[in-house]
Formats: structure tokens, sequence, C-alpha cells
């Protein structure tokens, strides 16, 4: 066999280079950031990880999201090995090295938490749901909700052959506000942040995996994890209409949400089958949904930018893109 080669190069902090030998082609591609091999989870963390949380703490909202093809070490990083392997409280250097993305964000959460105690009522709350052949299911369930087969839980599902319905998913809604959101989706409130990893940990155990031929336990569903931070605390201000002195409430709230995606793969490829087989059929069409979103967010950014400027300035750059404009959202 021929020797194992790079094919793919690091130039700097922002640049690859793809270097096809067989066709001599070179192609550079430019990034916000480029991570190599020789990258820890400590590193990938510092690099946006802090940033993004401290937007949280000031009421943004921010999103972390790990796309890739199967086998690409994407849950890995998200979740690290001490969950996945439901070592949680195990401190040895291996476990605390290969934390991940999710791990360190809760712990500087709780640090911002116990740091402000003493003048923010500051409440925290998790969602965690999977996609799973194009249905949602809560994975912050109770065991009543699980069937066992074989000490290994896994949700009710239809017959495999025909029916893939899932007896417990749930449906996307708009409450009051006309915000989407996920009809009956449980929301738990926790108070630290061990409680918080055992829930993430014991929630992780009810997604459903599948081994294929390129990965020992791929993941057959797309995972969101949602960590909502709620900040509250008066401030006493001076009016300076009258002098007086007055209390003022503040209340802010920041979502931090963490996207797992499944991994797009060729069918060919990994040897599925059966219901992996339409498992990794719903993968790739709902991959190739985000992409085409992402594509078209990216292509009229300015004028969707423009849109949240003044309508004036709208209504002109409508007009240069004519009827162009369309995000396919539903999709």
């Amino acid at each position: 066999p021929d020797e194992l080669r790079h094919c793919i190069f690091k130039q700097g902090q922002n640049k690859i280079l793809l270097n096809n030998e067989k066709t001599d082609n070179k192609y550079e591609m430019m990034f916000d950031h480029v991570f190599d091999e020789n990258d820890n989870q400590e590193v990938i963390y510092n690099a946006f990880g802090e940033k993004l949380l401290k937007d949280i703490f000031r009421g943004y909202n921010g999103t972390i999201m790990a796309y890739g093809q199967t086998g690409s070490g994407k849950t890995y990083t998200m979740f690290g090995k001490s969950l996945l392997e439901n070592q949680r409280i195990v401190d040895t250097d291996n476990y605390v090295k290969e934390k991940g993305i999710v791990q360190r964000a809760v712990k500087q959460i709780f640090e911002y938490k116990n740091q402000n105690k003493d003048r923010k009522d500051v409440s925290i709350s998790v969602s965690f749901m999977q996609i799973y052949l194009n249905q949602i299911t809560d994975l912050l369930v109770e065991k009543s909700d699980v069937v066992f087969t074989a000490n290994k839980q896994k949700f009710r599902l239809g017959k495999e052959s025909k029916n893939l319905s899932i007896e417990n998913s749930l449906k996307i809604g708009h409450n009051k506000e006309g915000k989407v959101i996920v009809k009956d989706l449980s929301v738990r409130d926790v108070n630290q942040e061990n409680e918080l990893l055992l829930l993430i940990e014991n929630g992780i155990t009810f997604r459903k995996t599948a081994e294929t031929i390129m990965n020992k336990i791929s993941s057959r569903s797309h995972a969101i994890l949602q960590i909502t931070v709620k900040q509250m605390w008066k401030e006493r201000i001076k009016n300076n209409s009258n002098g007086e002195t007055v209390e003022n409430l503040h209340k802010i709230r920041g979502v931090l949400t963490i996207v797992d995606l499944a991994g797009s793969e060729s069918v060919s490829r990994t040897g599925s089958e059966g219901i992996n087989q339409d498992e990794a059929k719903e993968i790739n069409k709902s991959i190739s949904a985000l992409g085409r979103v992402i594509e078209s967010l990216s292509r009229h950014s300015q004028y969707l930018d423009m849109k949240c400027l003044n309508e004036k300035n709208s209504e002109i750059t409508r007009n240069n893109f004519g009827s162009k404009v369309y995000v396919s959202y539903r999709d």
C-alpha cells in the first residue's frame, strides 16, 4: 500500500492548504481560526469558548455547533471523554485534559454564579433533545419513558421495517410571543455544577448510536443542549429630576446552545443497511438543508444586515437583490 501522507496543511492561524498530489491541484481556504492535530481540548475552548460565555453573561444568545463527517471526533470535542464514559467525577489527568466544550462551559457558568452570588440572583436551567429520523425526542427523560433491553436503554420505536415513528416524539410550535419552541420539552433548574453534568451524562445514554464500518459508536441523531442563564439584581441610582435615590430592577437572559450534529456519511463506505441506511439518509438530508440555510445567510448577509438597520436602506437593497433573497428555514 502507498505510504500515508498529509493532504491538508495548516498555514498560520486562519488558512489551510489542500494539496492533491495526483492532479497537482492546490486549494487555499480561509477561516476565522484553524486548529490541527496538535491542539488539545483546552486550546480549542480558550480560542472561542470563554469569550462566548462572557457574552452569554451579558444577556446574549450564542451557539457552538460541531459539523463534519462521521468518525471525525465531533461528539468527543463537545462532550469529552469523561461524560461519554460516565466518568464525570473521575479526576485523573487523562480525563481532566480531555474535558470537552460542555464541561468547560458548565464550569465557567457556575464559577460566574458563585463569583456574583452576593449581588446577583443567577439561576440556571437546561434542556436536552435529539433529532432522530426527523423526529424530536427529549433526552432529559425519566426512566419510566424508556424501555430496557439487554441492560441497554432505548426509546420506544415503532416497527423498524416500515413504521419508523417514535411514540414519545415532540412537535415544534410557537409560544405567545411568536417564538419557535418544542412543545412539552422538559426544562430542569439546576443549582450545582455536578447536578447539571449528571443530567447531561444521563441524557447522552439515551442518545441513539450505532456501529458502522467507519465509526464504532456513531451518533445517529443531532443532539441539542441548551443552557439558560437568567440574572436579576437591584441597582440604586439617583433620579436626576428630583435628586432622590431610586432602586432599579435589572433582568437579563442568555442562552448557550450546544449542537452536536450527526456525521454526514457515504452509505457505501460505512456499510449501513436496514434502519442504519434510513438513518443515514435522514442525516444527510437534514445536513444538506442546514448547508443551504447557512449558504443563503452568507450570500445575502449584506441585505439581511441592512434590513435590520432601517427600512429605507433595506428597501434599496431589496430592490438590488430582487427576489433572490430566500432562506429556507422551514426545510
